[in-house]
C-alpha cells in the first residue's frame, strides 16, 4: 500500500462545482487512503495515546500530534534520567562494583539518547567519581588523593 503521501501531503482543497473529473477522484482517493492511514495509526496506539487522536482530522495531523508527543514524553524521560545520574550517590553498604554497574546503566540509557556521557569504567577511578562515591573516605584523607 502506498500510503504515506497521506500523512507527508497537505489535504488537497474539496471539489467544487467547477472541480474536474480527475482533481474530484484524487480527493476521493486522498479522503479513502487518509481514512485507511489514520486507521492503521489508531490500531497502533495505546490507550494513554488516544486521547491526542480527538483533535485531529486527518492523519497528517494525527502525525504530528504523536510525534509531538513522543518527543515531549522522552524529554521529560531524558530529564529524570539526567538528574537521577547527577544525583546518584553510594550507598552506605553497597559494593562499589555494584554502584558502577548502576552508574553505567544509566551512562548507556543516557547515551540511547543521545546525551554523551563519560561513563565510569571498572578498575579505572578518576578524581570526579572517587569525590562522588567516597565522601567519608575522602573526608578522612584531609582531601589528599592516596593515587
Amino acid at each position: 500500500m502506498e500510503l504515506r503521501y497521506a500523512i507527508n501531503d497537505e489535504k488537497p482543497a474539496e471539489p467544487d462545482d467547477d472541480t474536474t473529473l480527475r482533481d474530484r477522484q484524487r480527493f476521493v482517493k486522498w479522503k479513502n487512503d487518509d481514512f485507511t492511514c489514520r486507521g492503521a495509526i489508531l490500531n497502533c496506539l495505546s490507550d494513554r495515546l488516544h486521547k491526542v487522536s480527538e483533535c485531529n482530522d486527518n492523519a497528517k495531523d494525527l502525525w504530528a500530534a504523536i510525534d509531538k508527543r513522543h518527543t515531549y514524553d522522552n524529554c521529560v524521560a531524558k530529564c529524570e534520567l539526567y538528574e537521577r545520574y547527577n544525583m546518584y550517590k553510594m550507598k552506605e553498604n553497597q559494593p562499589l562494583f555494584e554502584y558502577f554497574d548502576d552508574m553505567c546503566i544509566m551512562a548507556n540509557q543516557l547515551a540511547g539518547f543521545g546525551e554523551p556521557i563519560r561513563k565510569p569504567r571498572r578498575g579505572m577511578l578518576d578524581k570526579r567519581v572517587a569525590l562522588r562515591i567516597l565522601p567519608l573516605w575522602l573526608t578522612n584523607l584531609d582531601g589528599e588523593l592516596p593515587w
